[in-house]
């Protein structure tokens, strides 16, 4: 007879996964190991093995599995299931989607136990081990071996359940089992959810199926062992699932809820020879045999610690404590018709084995002993020639071994040695991502400090040039002066030069004539002795005159070396000239870059200056908003807490409930029951309002940490900007420490706060209460009055709810006309803001065509002064006065630029101002503002001139230097004459517009009219000139936007001013050319 065995339950635990510990998870969980309990929110459970989150794969397979090995090889059916919730860790445990790389560590019970069954077989071949996977999905059973996805249909024979059409593969070793898994896993259906990036959608089941032929009492058995892996339950709400992932998730729950029925039914003991229903779903259909029938099961439930998924870890411990009392009875599958058949055929084929080597050994005899000779002869020869092709293809083999090994090798060096400059090329680039924002805050500076030092650097080569200069012009004046002289002895020189030497030649002549006469004259010694005399004397004058020449000739070459010296110092003082323009044109340069760049700078400045300002607001309305939020958090935390006090209480009253009670009592009682009933729904929608207060504010304390390392890795340099922002490192630093302690008592306080509601929720709903009550009652009467009482609770909580119903409704019709009121004034003041951003932007757009007027301009008076520098000639009177004038317009261009970022600092505030009424939320107009009125109007009202952002402003107001064309010129030295004709009379304003030959545009002048006015300014700087500003007279008409003139907006208007020194325009292309 069967033995009967109850099903086997194990619970294992899982760590908190990252998720989990970002929102700041508690463990409900509590596991007594040694006990073999487990307790959740103080309800106690007891299964047969208890696995702690610490419990390595090891040890489930040597606690659950390894004992299987023993009945598989007996005959007996196994199955190993795992189920929980999903994201709970079954499939890691079963090791289901493993691979032939995972490390030992990791292998779960599948592979360990292939590979335990594959070590117990070893070399013997009494044993054939077949495979095969399928999965059950949306209730269709799929081949995962098989390419064509076909449906496979069910079917029963003989009492055994079996999948018609499932393909079946032999496996010989572990490896073969490993390819076959890796293979149905990548077939399996699988989808990411909220909860799980790869959960299994499907229940997958792997089945080894081994036959054995043992040699003693003559049996033969077939096994089976089931290795299922669940899918596992799903909340919507959790996993967040829609569409094909909901359409899953519900078909999984079915197909579990039936599981869960079919345990139900095996464990109701009142119910002797219920039907138990194993075909509502494919999956109860298959695992018939393994719950509650032939075979030994175990069952491996996965929960969660985190008191966010309590009620899934309760419910799945529930239903672990059903199935461990499911009751199996498993038997040898052993036919003993076949067994004995098999002996018989067994028998006969030993005895013709013996009759047919009788009669080979008679054959033998009769054989010639030579051709037995010749026959081993030739096998011999085939055996040697068969044992050295062997040898060759070994050999082979093993070449190919060894080239594949040495290739790989190769490749392996190749990849190590490119590793280290890779490696190497990385961390230069994160020192130098590392290092960017400080060279980025600190750029400024060192662009500056690098503009200095070159300018100084400049400045001291010029210096050194012209001194080179001075010191060649002085020598060349030296060598022209000498070759001067030299030239004008040369002349002088030059008749005497022709004398002597005619001299010279009639000097010999006359020595040669009186040699000849002294050899040939010995008498007349008187005579001889005169001609001696002349002769001495003209070798004295021949001496001379050979001296003078020589002489001469001294000075030839002295005046030929001056030449070249000469020539050689002009190429040099000529070169130095060029090198003195060259570098005043880099000067400038220079200075046109960093004027550029300090004009960038300033904008840049500017900017950030703006995005400090958002920054603080944004700061602002984001510490307002958490300032509510926490405040709303609190309120529903207080909320929370006295419902945790009002379910204590209901617990405390309905446990002090006698067990015999009369009609009275009973309704009390009933009473009691359901107000714990109502209290433990409330609690437990507060509960997850809980959670959800906690994910918040643990993603803001991530946040404030992330922040709080990000400040002190930086070093202080980094951290100065240069500006103060309200609030230094040292302070953000405590401030952030205090938001974070803060935080971290808030989620402390939800969290025990949390776990007090979840254990009393759990006490709550305990079964034992209601029993106790429902078995106190003794009759229908009392049954009916009970009845009678929950219709009329359930009827107050409908009509309640009906009542609230109608006041949401109401509420949110408000709320909707409330919505439309203040979008109708959002959109009026987006429109203002609109308006005002266009008129920012024809601002701009001025303001960058004078910009690129005044470029051009003055990229051409560089180039006029380049010329006239490298012309080495002085500049004219006019063309001075010009310059100056010039320098005063651009003064004035640098006014213009300063009201530009006037009116764009009031057009921020008018932003801000906008935002602030969009805040307040008021239903009158914006302050500072009439109805009907835009929003530009009421700003140019409260800057006291509208006009001013068109032309006009006052050249006393600005006393910043400007450095135009080099020179730098500062307004505040610009003045008029106040003499007593113009003491009496005030400042008057003055607008300058260049009119250039390419660029032709319409603008706007507020030129105040003054009659005959005539003011006189002086330049501070050399020449001092005195330049007339004339005005038009009064009964002329001035263009502009007074209230008295006539101003045509679509006329085209030009302003010049002359001086009464030439009575031309100031400023054209072709101003020095024409000089």
């Amino acid at each position: 007879m069967a033995e009967v065995i109850p099903v086997r339950v194990a619970i294992r635990v899982r760590p908190l996964n990252n998720r989990e510990k970002a929102e700041n998870s508690q463990e409900c969980v509590q596991c007594f190991v040694e006990q073999s309990q487990i307790s959740i929110n103080g309800k106690m459970f007891a299964f047969d093995s208890i696995f702690d989150p610490t419990t390595s794969q090891e040890m489930i397979y040597d606690a659950c599995a390894a004992p299987l090995l023993e009945k598989i090889f007996d005959g007996y059916n196994c199955t190993i299931l795992a189920y929980g919730q999903t994201g709970s860790g079954k499939t890691y445990t079963m090791g289901t989607e493993e691979t032939i790389t995972a490390s030992n560590e990791e292998h779960g019970i599948i592979s360990r136990i292939v590979d335990g069954i594959f070590k117990q077989i070893g070399t013997s071949d009494s044993y054939r081990v077949t495979a095969s996977m399928l999965e059950i999905y949306e209730e269709k059973v799929i081949d995962l071996l098989c390419v064509n996805r076909e449906c496979l249909q069910i079917r029963e024979s003989k009492g055994v359940v079996f999948v018609q059409g499932l393909s079946v593969h032999p496996v010989s070793c572990l490896e073969d089992a490993l390819k076959l898994l890796q293979k149905g896993c990548q077939l399996r259906s699988r989808g990411e959810t909220a909860m799980n990036d790869k959960s299994s959608r499907s229940h997958a089941i792997f089945t080894l199926c081994i036959e054995g032929n043992e040699a003693k009492e003559s049996t033969m058995f077939k096994t089976k062992l089931h290795l299922v892996d669940l899918a596992g339950s799903e909340r919507l709400k959790k996993t967040q699932a829609e569409g094909e992932r909901m359409r899953e998730g519900i078909k999984i729950n079915e197909g579990l809820l039936a599981l869960g029925n079919v345990i139900a039914s095996l464990t109701d003991q009142n119910a002797t020879g219920r039907h138990i229903p194993y075909r509502v779903t494919k999956i109860t259909r298959l695992l018939q045999d393994s719950l509650g029938g032939n075979s030994y099961t175990v069952m491996i439930a996965c929960v969660s610690p985190a008191d966010t998924n309590a009620d899934e870890t309760l419910s799945t411990l529930r239903y672990a404590d059903r199935a461990k009392r499911i009751k199996n009875k498993p038997i040898v599958n052993i036919d003993p018709n076949m067994a004995l058949i098999q002996g018989l055929r067994d028998e006969l084929a030993s005895v013709k084995h013996e009759l047919a080597m009788l009669r080979a050994g008679e054959n033998l005899i009769t054989l010639d002993d030579n051709q037995t000779t010749s026959v081993i002869t030739k096998q011999c020869k085939k055996c040697a020639e068969l044992e050295k092709q062997n040898h060759y293809m070994k050999e082979i083999k093993k070449k190919n071994e060894n080239k594949e090994f040495d290739e790989a090798m190769k490749i392996l060096d190749t990849a190590i040695n490119l590793r280290g400059p890779i490696e190497e090329e990385k961390d230069k680039d994160m020192l130098d991502i590392g290092e960017d924002d400080g060279d980025d805050e600190t750029s400024d500076q060192t662009f500056v400090n690098h503009f200095t030092e070159k300018q100084i650097a400049l400045n001291k080569d010029m210096r050194n040039i012209l001194e080179e200069i001075k010191q060649k012009e002085l020598a060349f004046e030296a060598t022209v002066a000498s070759q001067t002289e030299i030239v004008k002895m040369r002349d002088t020189y030059a008749a005497e030069m022709e004398q002597l030497q005619a001299k010279l030649i009639t000097l010999e002549k006359e020595k040669q004539e009186l040699l000849s006469k002294l050899k040939g004259s010995s008498i007349h010694h008187k005579l001889s002795e005169e001609r001696r005399k002349r002769l001495q004397e003209l070798e004295k004058e021949l001496a001379t005159s050979k001296r003078r020449m020589g002489e001469i000739q001294r000075l030839e070459k002295e005046n030929i070396r001056l030449q070249e010296q000469s020539k050689k110092l002009s190429t040099e003082l000529s070169e130095l000239k060029k090198l003195r323009v060259k570098m005043s044109k880099q000067m400038k340069e220079e200075e046109v870059k960093f004027r550029k760049w300090k004009m960038m700078a300033d904008r840049k400045m500017m900017q950030f200056k703006n995005q400090v300002r958002k920054r603080e607001v944004e700061l602002a309305r984001e510490q307002h908003a958490k300032n509510l939020q926490l405040a709303v958090y609190r309120r529903k935390y207080e909320e929370a807490n006295a419902c945790n006090r009002r379910l204590q209480m209901q617990l405390a009253k309905s446990t002090t409930r006698t067990k015999s009670c009369c009609d009275g009592q009973f309704i009390s009682a009933l009473n009691d029951e359901l107000a714990v009933a109502y209290s433990a729904a409330e609690a437990e929608v507060h509960c997850q309002v809980l959670i959800e207060q906690r994910k918040i504010l643990s993603a803001q304390q991530q946040k404030l940490q992330k922040m709080l390392e990000k400040l002190l890795k930086e070093p202080p340099a980094k951290r100065h900007t240069g500006f103060d922002l309200g609030i230094e490192s040292q302070d953000e630093k405590q401030i952030i420490e205090e938001q974070l302690k803060n935080l971290d008592k808030e989620i402390q306080l939800r969290g025990s706060e949390l776990g007090d509601i979840q254990k009393k929720c759990t006490k709550a709903y305990s079964d034992e209460q209601r029993e106790q009550l429902w078995n106190a009652l003794r009759n229908l009467t009392e049954a009916k009055i009970g009845l009678e009482r929950l219709f009329d609770a359930t009827i107050n909580e409908r009509r309640s709810c009906l009542e609230k119903d109608l006041v949401i409704e109401e509420l949110k019709r408000g709320m909707d006309e409330m919505k439309n009121f203040y979008e109708k004034k959002l959109h009026v003041v987006r429109t203002e803001l609109e308006n005002a951003k266009t008129e920012v932007g024809s601002l701009r757009r001025t303001l960058a065509e004078a910009e690129l007027c005044y470029a051009e301009q003055e990229r051409d008076m560089i180039n006029i002064w380049n010329e006239m520098v490298e012309g080495h000639f002085d500049l004219p009177e006019n063309v001075v006065k010009n310059l100056n004038l010039v320098k005063e317009a651009a003064n004035k261009f640098t006014n213009l630029q300063q009201a530009f970022e006037q009116r764009r600092h009031e057009l921020e505030k008018s932003r801000t101002r906008v935002y602030h009424g969009r805040m307040r939320r008021k239903t009158g107009p914006t302050d500072g503002m009439l109805p009907g009125r835009s929003l530009s109007e009421s700003i140019l009202e409260e800057s006291g001139d509208g006009g001013d952002l068109r032309g006009s402003y006052r050249i006393r107001e600005n006393r910043r230097p400007v450095e135009r064309l080099g020179v730098v010129t500062d307004l505040g030295s610009i003045f008029p004459d106040e003499k007593e004709e113009n003491t009496s009379t005030a400042d008057s304003d003055f607008s300058y517009c260049p009119t250039p030959q390419k660029i032709t545009r319409k603008r706007q002048s507020s030129v105040t009219k003054v009659a005959g006015r005539r003011d006189t300014f002086v330049l501070s700087e050399a020449p001092l000139k005195k330049i007339d500003m004339k005005q038009e007279p009064e009964d002329e008409p001035v263009a502009g936007c007074s209230k008295e003139s006539d101003f045509n907006p679509n006329a085209t208007y030009t302003v010049e001013q002359c001086s009464e020194l030439d009575h031309r325009s100031i400023i054209t292309r072709d101003l020095f050319k024409k000089l």
